[in-house]
């Protein structure tokens, strides 16, 4: 076994409010050579009858479903599927039983009362998760002293939605180096025994008496506190004197207790049968005599010459005469006619290099060595028996590929077989609406796919099938919509920013110091001239008059409408300001976002310019790295991981605060967000690197969460910018110099 495991309990009854346990998995060894050893450690606070059912239903989920999941049997002939994917599916499959589980018993836990810690040893990795206040860390060498390295957090995560059905949301991996220790404990043990006690504890004993050790400290403490942990010692990977030293210490301990409890649960008078036998080996061993040293046998070629102390004392005794013998050796390899050993050891290749001779006439040696110079009866004999090694080993052959090739195709077909009903199973649910179930189905269907071998023709075919299948189920569970773009017009040169006002589109290009205005009803296109000094054309703004602002550098360039005069605002950005992201406009004021710093500056426009109004976010450690805001009253900010944070002007100050607002996750997850869109009913994420438009509907009135409606794809290159009008359901993409239009068709 490549790990060894042990725990222990201490102090869990009723007369606490606290319930403690600990499991640790018996699979059977072609499992545990698959899967691993699972573990887990409960401390629940709360009735101690609800916390045991609560506990007794998580290990009869976890090991029903982690051991008898077919993925387990499949790693033996499926290299690609990994454990920690397995260990993952099986922990949705948990939070989803634990939760039906709590409605159906109407048990009234508190999960914030629940400290549990699941987790799988396999090798030399372990894979865990928590919730509550566990505590796990590593004991390790480095160079000659032990290191302790704690793994879990301190505290739980902020602003973390708790459910039964999320209970265990995310695994932590790693490797544990060989004669390394992983130590999972209750938050009492850590505060009762220090680490540096538990590091010369778990160093120097065995798992096992380690852990007796460790309830011998707690038993001294006068205070009626549940303890228990778990340590895993990994071996994988160590010398064999390192394992068998562990193995002798933890035997020669169960030895120890087997023969004190015996000793004790033993009646007066009885006869000690294992004594008696200890007793009689002893003077057997001390009667029997001691073996001699063995005579040695001189021959004549070579007589031993004799001490002259020696000499006077050895008297030698007649002998008679006998016949001369040779070993069994000598008469198996010297006869007087050649046979077939004297032939092989003619052929022999040492021989035959040892000898120059050789050298000079090798062509008449390997005739005068061939077996054909044998007499015609031996010659035939050989040829049979040559003809026969021959068959034989070429049948041998044939019968082992044969095998391998049946063995390959039996596998093959079980996972065709899986990956076929899983993906009808798949669509069942989706018939049904059951996405969340569809979901987990179709990651495991995937991983099933990307492991079929891909080696004949056939195999190609099949795996194309299947792909397409899971692509397409993939496309309904992830609300896909292909989008066909309309093109609308082409610009004469790349632009950079697209812009919506009065049903007319506004494209900028700096390079060019162009303002291009389209008509994408009529596809018409005019050019109007930025005759000043300008470097960029930055996040276009709009204000409350539908008159058109851009960022240049320290100063605004605002386009009156419809009349397209020109003109130049000056304002100074604040000292030590980071990288400006983002720019929008409300009502006469405008507000610049400040990535590197999470800050908000806010500018109010008057008669004669633009003034600064000062910071707008009052923590800025609630705004990661904003990249662009969108405002209808209340300002949204969007990151690059498509996280959006809502905050709210406070009435008896110029600054803001965070509300609550959350999106549906997605899949895929988003990594590069580039744009944020907001209409009256919706809020749209732009990740051009994805090709894709997200839509999330809101929910409710006070707009506290979004609901994920739709992914458009979009199948243009060059990406630049989109635009959304709601009054027509559509959306303007500019990508390149040409600006194309979609119809926003929203799944039923």
């Amino acid at each position: 076994m490549p790990n060894k495991i042990a725990g222990f309990t201490l102090n869990s009854s009723e007369k606490n409010h606290l319930t403690s346990e600990i499991f640790v998995a018996q699979p059977d060894s072609l499992k545990e050579r698959l899967a691993g050893k699972l573990f887990a450690l409960f401390e629940i606070e709360g009735k101690r009858s609800e916390a045991l059912r609560l506990s007794d239903f998580l290990v009869d989920s976890l090991n029903r479903n982690y051991y008898e999941d077919e993925k387990v049997l499949l790693r033996e002939k499926l290299d690609n599927l990994k454990i920690e994917n397995i260990f993952e599916a099986v922990l949705s499959k948990v939070n989803q039983e634990t939760a039906e589980f709590i409605e159906e018993e109407k048990i009234k836990l508190e999960i914030r009362n629940l400290n549990i810690t699941v987790g799988v040893a396999f090798n030399n990795e372990i894979y865990f998760t928590h919730t509550g206040h566990n505590h796990c860390f590593v004991i390790y060498k480095k160079e000659d002293k032990y290191e302790t390295l704690k793994v879990s957090q301190d505290k739980p995560e902020e602003n973390v939605i708790l459910s039964f059905d999320k209970l265990f949301t995310s695994v932590i991996s790693g490797d544990i180096p060989p004669g390394s220790f992983f130590i999972l404990s209750n938050e009492a043990l850590a505060e009762y025994i220090s680490s540096e006690t538990l590091k010369e504890i778990i160093t120097v004993l065995p798992p096992i008496s380690a852990t007796e050790q460790i309830k011998n400290r707690l038993k001294q403490i006068n205070t009626y506190v549940p303890f228990s942990g778990i340590i895993i010692k990994n071996t994988f990977g160590q010398t064999e004197t390192e394992s068998i030293t562990d193995s002798q210490g933890s035997i020669a301990s169960l030895q120890h207790t087997e023969e004190k409890t015996a000793k004790i649960l033993s009646s007066a008078g009885i006869i000690n049968s294992r004594k008696i036998k200890k007793a009689c080996k002893f003077i057997i061993n001390k009667i029997k005599p001691k073996k001699k040293d063995p005579a040695i046998i001189v021959s004549k070629r070579e007589e031993m010459p004799i001490p002259q102390s020696l000499a006077p004392t050895i008297v030698p005794k007649p002998t008679k005469n006998k016949r001369p013998s040779l070993d069994l050796k000598e008469k198996f390899f010297f006869k007087k006619k050649e046979g077939y050993m004297s032939w092989l050891k003619k052929l022999s290749f040492v021989t035959f290099l040892s000898n120059p001779k050789h050298w000079k006439n090798w062509g008449k040696k390997i005739q005068t060595l061939t077996p054909f110079k044998l007499a015609g009866k031996n010659r035939a004999i050989f040829a049979v028996l040559t003809i026969l090694i021959i068959v034989f080993l070429v049948n041998l052959g044939i019968t082992n590929y044969r095998h391998k090739q049946q063995e390959k195709k039996q596998v093959y077909n079980e996972a065709t077989t899986a990956i076929e009903q899983k993906q009808n199973q798949i669509d069942s649910y989706l018939l049904y609406s059951n996405e969340e179930a569809a979901k987990t189905l179709l990651q495991q269907t995937r991983d099933l796919i990307t492991a079929l071998p891909q080696d004949k023709q056939y195999q190609k075919e099949n795996h194309a099938k299947y792909l397409e299948k899971s692509d397409s189920q993939s496309t309904i569970v992830r609300r896909v919509i292909t989008t066909k773009p309309q093109e609308i017009v082409t610009l004469p040169s790349n632009a950079e920013d697209l812009d919506l006002i009065n049903g007319k589109l506004y494209a900028s290009s700096a390079n060019d110091k162009k303002l291009y205005l389209i008509d994408p009803e009529q596809k018409s296109l005019e050019s109007l001239d930025i005759n000043q000094k300008i470097n960029h054309l930055d996040f276009p703004s709009v204000d409350r008059y539908n008159n058109l602002y851009y960022l240049n550098g320290s100063n605004l360039i605002q386009i009156l409408l419809p009349e397209k005069e020109l003109s130049t605002i000056n304002f100074d950005l604040p000292e030590n300001h980071g990288e400006i992201s983002a720019m929008a406009s409300y009502l006469n004021n405008f507000y610049l976002a400040d990535k590197d710093k999470g800050q908000v500056y806010k500018y109010s426009k008057t008669a004669t310019g633009v003034k600064f109004a000062g910071n707008w976010i009052k923590n800025p450690e609630d705004l990661p790295r904003p990249i662009d805001l969108a405002i209808d009253g209340d300002i949204y900010f969007l990151n690059s991981s498509g996280e959006i944070s809502k905050f709210h002007r406070n009435a008896e100050e110029s600054t803001a605060n965070r509300e609550e607002f959350n999106i549906d996750s997605i899949e895929p997850v988003v990594t590069q967000a580039d744009k944020l869109l907001l209409t009256d009913s919706a809020i749209y994420i732009f990740e051009p690197t994805q090709k894709r438009l997200i839509k999330f509907i809101f929910t409710d009135t006070e707009k506290q969460y979004g609901d994920f409606k739709a992914q458009y794809q979009l199948e243009l290159d060059n990406l630049q910018d989109v635009i959304v009008e709601e009054d027509s359901n559509k959306a303007y993409i500019l990508a390149s110099n040409k600006i194309y239009s979609i119809n926003l068709n929203t799944l039923k």
